[in-house]
């Protein structure tokens, strides 16, 4: 599942740089994962050797499982129940004494590999020193549910596994086994580890009562104390779709009680299409989900997993309906998808009092403002900025979201805002698809080159902000959102507005507050800051420390940074690979630099930059005279784009509208004719 690739390259290079000796921050790790990462490093163990597992000798295997047998006894229906719940789906699930000795083993072995297989066999000795990555010798030394994914693993022969497992108490409290479930990575999802912590606890519980005979009469008191720990709604259908079970999840959910479900159809809960979709489902053993509609909750779609309910016979007797909202998925996506803020406002590099100035404005804001505008040239860090607003207000724990206006396609803008539905237009999603805002919910959206936006997408978007609603593509029902919405352009809005290419009801939506960030070449003292800054970071990543002599430096502090701290960075980076050295001298400076250019010819160039820059002032009077003021044409015609077009307009004080009143003058009738 994408889920659990998403986790596994999360961690892969963290993993890479651990073992290789580079530092890592601890707390983009779990602790306990971190934990066993540093014992298997003070170990000495060889994170890429593969090892063999140690097995006891079957009289001392028998023996501990003779010490083990009325925990076994009691597992043993525990863990049937977990494959039952995870059916479909290719799980190992594993019983470990206190001792790291594996006792019992039931599930899908096939599905893991080889060598995988040959550390999860009944008798393996999960030995601490080795071992200590692994989830279920963390869970006993933890004494908490843990798990592994992928490359959290130490030992690189288990980045393709996951593992899930939760610690086994006494009526003392003391951990006496572990629960763990095994897989490959495909098979992950964020709700396994709490359906292995239930069992857990389960069987923690039967341990306190003293009589085995007991545990058959409890089976079913099992059975539904999982099921309800279960975060999706789970109905039991017999083959009449009549209702025979449901848990409290599916309680809320038809809002009634569980006496007052059984025997009751299902047809009265779920519309026609809905109920045609399920059966296709179960007939035809399909393992993905469809989207239905209940009738009591119809402003809101569900997504459906139904799964047939067999005898011991095999036969057929009814089915499991596994129910979750489209909403409570989309934010699992979110959460580990990656739609989150990286930065701090303190990150920010800088002692400029014109830089300072609005990072206490930022940190001023970020608590009460909802709707921010950034404006700065490109490269200035607008979007830093607001991945620090997000962080420092009270929605930092929930998505971050961003998106550039400028480079979705205009056809396809309103789609990546406000989602859409299935069929709305050739070549959508049979299934439909999220918008940036549904993503963003209870968080941030970033609006970044929000000038870009097409004017007929603006309304729309205006119409969102005001009433906090969004209706996606081809949908009729409006979808509620909660969201602060940060924008950003490297254009003036207030420009756009005059020039009727962006609207100024949307601008003052937008504005609550607007932070203007200066150019580099406006901040006093950080240019060199900076440099020192990125020189430092840039080597130390290449595990290299390297100096600055002054002859590199000064061109580097007397260089117009156009596009300010990101050309200045690529330039600083630019060096580094030019130098093998352990100084930067003044012949690893980048070509873009022109600091170091002997002053003559620094003058000459200045003045032939300044005739160019008449005759492009001629061009385009030219070219507005031709188009009849129309911008639009001008940039597709003669390929540029619409930010330098406008900032030329501004430069040389052009009046557009001066090109279209003349062209007014022209079309309107000689009234000496008449």
């Amino acid at each position: 599942m994408i889920l659990g690739d998403i986790r596994t390259v999360h961690t892969k290079q963290m993993w890479e740089q651990f073992i290789s000796g580079k530092p890592v921050n601890p707390q983009s790790l779990p602790d306990y994962v971190y934990r066993a990462w540093s014992t298997c490093r003070d170990n000495q163990v060889n994170p890429r050797q593969v090892l063999e597992a140690l097995i006891l000798p079957d009289d001392e295997f028998d023996a501990l499982r003779e010490r083990y047998s009325e925990l076994v006894e009691i597992a043993k229906p525990v863990l049937d129940m977990i494959l039952f719940s995870t059916s479909g789906a290719q799980f190992i699930v594993m019983l470990t004494s206190r001792e790291g000795v594996i006792l019992w083993v039931t599930g899908d072995l096939d599905s893991l590999s080889v060598q995988e297989n040959y550390y999860n066999q009944p008798g393996v000795y999960c030995d601490q020193k080795f071992f200590s990555a692994r989830a279920t010798t963390l869970a006993l030394q933890e004494g908490k549910p843990v798990s592994l994914c992928g490359s959290e693993h130490y030992l690189e022969v288990f980045h393709n596994s996951l593992c899930y497992a939760a610690p086994i108490v006494d009526y003392t409290g003391e951990v006496v086994a572990c629960v763990s479930l095994a897989s490959s990575l495909s098979n992950y999802s964020n709700k396994t580890l709490s359906m292995v912590t239930a069992a857990a606890n389960n069987i923690s519980s039967q341990l306190q009562r003293k009589h085995l005979y007991e545990a058959r009469n409890y089976l079913s008191s099992m059975v539904y104390s999982i099921c309800e720990t279960l975060p999706d709604a789970l109905i039991a259908l017999n083959n009449e779709r009549v209702i025979t079970y449901v848990n409290r999840a599916a309680e809320d959910l038809l809002d009634s009680s569980s006496a007052e479900l059984a025997g009751r159809n299902i047809a009265e809960f779920f519309d026609d299409a809905s109920l045609r979709d399920i059966s296709y489902q179960v007939d035809t053993n399909k393992k993905n989900s469809v989207s239905v509609t209940l009738k009591n909750r119809n402003t809101a779609k569900w997504l459906c997993r139904a799964l047939p309910l067999q005898d011991a016979d095999r036969a057929i007797v009814g089915m499991t309906l596994f129910l979750a909202s489209e909403k409570q998925i989309v934010q699992g996506i979110t959460q580990v998808g990656g739609n989150r803020a990286y930065y701090r406002l303190e990150d920010i590099q800088g002692e400029s009092p014109q830089l300072k100035n609005c990072v206490q404005l930022a940190k001023k804001i970020a608590k009460k403002a909802t709707r921010v505008l950034i404006t700065g040239e490109s490269g200035t860090g607008k979007e830093l900025f607001a991945q620090g607003i997000h962080n420092a207000g009270p929605r930092r724990a929930q998505p971050f979201v961003a998106i550039s206006c400028a480079s979705i396609p205009r056809d396809l803008i309103e789609a990546e805002l406000f989602g859409y539905v299935s069929g709305s237009f050739t070549g959508a999603s049979k299934n439909g698809a999220v918008g940036k805002f549904e993503l963003a919910q209870n968080g941030t959206l970033f609006l970044d080159e929000i000038g870009s936006l097409p004017m007929e997408a603006q309304g729309k978007l205006l119409r969102a902000l005001q009433q906090n609603e969004i209706t996606r593509i081809g949908g009729k029902v409006p979808v509620p959102v909660n969201v602060n919405v940060i924008s950003a352009n490297n254009v003036n809005l207030h420009e756009l507005v005059k020039l009727r290419m962006f609207r100024e009801d949307l601008l003052y939506r937008l504005n609550s507050v607007e932070i203007m960030i200066p150019p580099l070449r406006e901040r006093d003292g950080d240019t060199e800051l900076l440099i020192k800054y990125f020189v430092k970071t840039l080597s130390k990543a290449q595990n290299r420390e390297v100096k600055i002599s002054s002859g590199w430096l000064e061109p580097m502090l007397h260089h117009h940074w156009q596009g300010n701290v990101r050309e200045l960075e690529h330039a600083c980076e630019t060096a580094l690979i030019l130098c093998d050295e352990d100084v930067l001298t003044r012949r690893h400076l980048p070509h873009s630099v022109k600091g170091g250019v002997d002053p003559e010819l620094r003058e000459h160039l200045s003045s032939e930059c300044e005739s160019l820059d008449e005759n492009f002032r001629k061009w385009l009077l030219t070219a507005l005279e031709s188009c009849n003021g129309n911008l639009t044409t001008l940039a597709t015609k003669h390929d540029i784009s619409r930010s330098t077009l406008y900032r030329k307009i501004r430069a040389y004080e052009i009046d557009v509208k001066s090109f279209r009143s003349s062209r007014r003058k022209r079309s309107r009738p000689d009234a000496s004719l008449a």
